[in-house]
């Protein structure tokens, strides 16, 4: 939850940067981009698993690397192709900013390389102190904010899933 909710932060200033306003293409009601939390969540996982092995530093970092924009490739062509299924438009779609660079509507070059590169740091340097917070933080509160994303997650796709089947 707090990495969808950090890559939905993320996501507002890079839209502030690059087309000058506020653009709100988030794919949940709430401040949740759950392609993010994904992304790194999956990266977190593999460097944990890449920490135990005898590889170098270097081949670790490496493979993270690999693994986290594959990771951040897939939950941008997942989340994208439902969203487009569930709604019947394209949130985003990259061929419009980099056309010369991508070939698909929900992935491309240089914002996943970007992404990846972002989820593999995030899991090496950021995720520590994320975890230490994590851990302060009282049951009941931890369970709250899980109760209000998985709201968020249904009162999302629940109304999609009924305008669209029903």
């Amino acid at each position: 939850m707090v990495y969808s909710f950090l890559g939905y932060v993320l996501e507002r200033i890079i839209n502030v940067i690059a087309f000058g306003t506020w653009l709100d293409n988030s794919v949940l009601y709430g401040p949740f981009q759950p392609m993010y939390g994904i992304g790194v969540v999956l990266s977190v996982a593999l460097w944990t698993l890449l920490r135990k092995t005898a590889l170098t530093p270097a081949l670790k970092v490496l493979f993270l690397c690999i693994g986290a924009g594959l990771f951040t490739w897939a939950s941008e062509m997942f989340s994208g192709t439902m969203y487009e299924r569930l709604y019947g438009f394209m949130l985003w779609d990259y061929r419009l900013t980099f056309d010369l660079w991508c070939h698909h509507p929900y992935s491309c070059i240089i914002p996943t390389t970007l992404f990846g590169f972002l989820a593999a740091f995030t899991a090496m340097v950021v995720h520590p102190d994320i975890a230490k917070w994590a851990d302060r933080i009282p049951l009941w509160q931890g369970v709250l904010l899980l109760v209000l994303f998985v709201f968020y997650v249904y009162f999302t796709y629940s109304e999609a899933f009924f305008e669209v089947y029903l």
